[in-house]
């Protein structure tokens, strides 16, 4: 049930409650009234014609009596009379014409002190002079005036409830159209902002209140359909930016793509082409004699080995740019100790690398050093097939310093290797690639042999 609907029922309902007890307690009160002024009246006409009849019955006046009854069944207001002498002989007895019947009636029940009809008000008292009580009246006066008097109130009080229902009503739809009908309009207008409509404007019309309602909402539907068509083309400018970016980046993937492709098929290719390089260098060891120039040609199949494989890890590798360095040196530490099976068979291989991660420019130099320096403590540190321990050690220090160790157990190393002159083409290749690490190197020969080298990871130089 709607506001309007209510107030114009609670509106309705009260007038018509006024209505009915204006109908109701007015009528009645003024019943009331008039019985009272009647019984009030007829006190008086009994007083009054005490007065007279005591000494008319005093002293036997016949005429006197019937003047005094004539006289006050001429009243409109009396019904019928009846007088007694003190010894309860009747004297008079009168009737207004119409009321006979009720004369009668009160006779033939005995002339009782109580008597009681609708139509009358009755009342017995005694006739009292100097000399004593000399009789009794009675006088009834019919209630036709007290009815119609009600009757009238009762038409005025319905008249004036008719008048309070229809001012209550008229009230109710003054409520209705001037306070309350603009409460739908603004429901709906507040709907349509909760679903979004921006265009749906209220009225202005009503109370006060209600106008200034309507203003402020409709400002609010303007000001936020405003918000919303700029929020709008901002979504719609940032969506074709998205697409724009999208496309842009699925170019660029699409390139990166492409580049990975040619990045592995270069590496693919370059470990072949070393390898072909290893293969032209074996091919043409075949026709060497010399056991040294044989040596020469395996140390250089073995550092084209070292950097094919690096090559070869990357191309296999999800991340182009750095490899795995410990597996890598692993793997080429396996393949030294498989060349040199035959006279360093009692040796064994320590490997503590972990997992570091290098890129190309470090991982290349720091693969041959391994390679030359591995080789040379297979193939010198163990002389005679003797037995020992080689050892490989790559430690992460702090400011991105990586250490490398190669050491052995052997028989030591000889410091005059350690002078220009003496140094061999290994040693030199050694100490070339520490150059080009920027790196630091420390060798110590006391016991056994060991090689430490300090670097930190080389960036990607632009070649020109």
């Amino acid at each position: 049930m709607t506001v309007r609907v209510q107030l114009i029922l609670l509106i309705s309902l009260l007038s018509a409650a006024f209505g009915a007890f204006t109908a109701f307690y007015f009528p009645a009160q003024q019943r009331t009234y008039s019985l009272d002024a009647l019984s009030s009246q007829l006190s008086s006409i009994q007083t009054l014609a005490s007065d007279l009849l005591g000494p008319s019955i005093l002293f036997d006046d016949i005429d006197g009596i019937e003047s005094t009854a004539s006289y006050i069944l001429k009243l409109e207001e009396a019904a019928f009379i009846v007088i007694w002498d003190s010894n309860g002989t009747e004297l008079v007895q009168r009737a207004r014409a119409g009321y006979g019947d009720l004369l009668r009636n009160y006779l033939e029940a005995g002339a009782p002190r109580r008597y009681s009809h609708p139509q009358l008000i009755f009342s017995l008292t005694p006739i009292v002079n100097a000399a004593g009580t000399v009789g009794t009246l009675a006088v009834a006066f019919n209630t036709k005036n007290v009815a119609e008097s009600v009757r009238s109130s009762v038409q005025a009080s319905v008249i004036i409830g008719l008048i309070f229902l229809a001012s209550g009503l008229g009230a109710a739809l003054f409520v209705a159209i001037r306070l309350v009908q603009p409460l739908p309009v603004l429901t709906d207008a507040f709907v349509a902002l909760s679903q979004g409509k921006f265009g749906h404007r209220v009225p202005e019309q009503g109370a006060a209140e209600f106008v200034q309602l309507s203003e402020a909402l409709n400002r609010t539907g303007e000001t936020l359909r405003s918000l919303f068509d700029e929020m709008s083309m901002k979504n719609e400018q940032l969506a074709a930016e998205i697409l724009e970016r999208r496309r842009a980046e699925q170019q660029i993937q699409a390139s990166l793509d492409e580049k990975e492709v040619l990045l592995k098929e270069i590496h693919h290719r370059v470990k072949n082409n070393l390898q072909i390089i290893s293969s032209l260098i074996n091919l043409q060891s075949t026709y060497v004699e010399d056991p040294r120039s044989l040596e020469i040609f395996e140390d250089s199949k073995m550092r084209i080995r070292s950097m094919a494989l690096i090559h070869e890890n990357l191309y296999r590798s999800e991340d182009l740019a750095r490899i795995e360095f410990g597996g890598y040196i692993r793997t080429l530490v396996g393949q030294l100790a498989q060349i040199y099976r035959s006279s360093a068979s009692g040796v064994k291989l320590d490997l503590d690398i972990g997992d570091a991660l290098l890129n190309i420019e470090t991982a290349v130099p720091c693969g041959l050093i391994v390679t030359e320096l591995v080789s040379n403590a297979l193939k010198y540190a163990f002389p005679d097939g003797g037995s020992g321990r080689i050892t490989v050690e790559l430690l992460v220090l702090d400011n991105d310093m990586f250490e490398l160790t190669v050491a052995d157990d052997g028989i030591g190393f000889d410091p005059a290797a350690a002078t220009d002159s003496g140094k061999t083409f290994g040693l030199q290749l050694v100490d070339t690639l520490v150059e080009q690490m920027e790196a630091s190197k420390t060798v110590d020969g006391t016991n056994g042999t060991l090689f430490s080298i300090r670097f930190s990871e080389l960036k990607y130089r632009e070649r020109v």
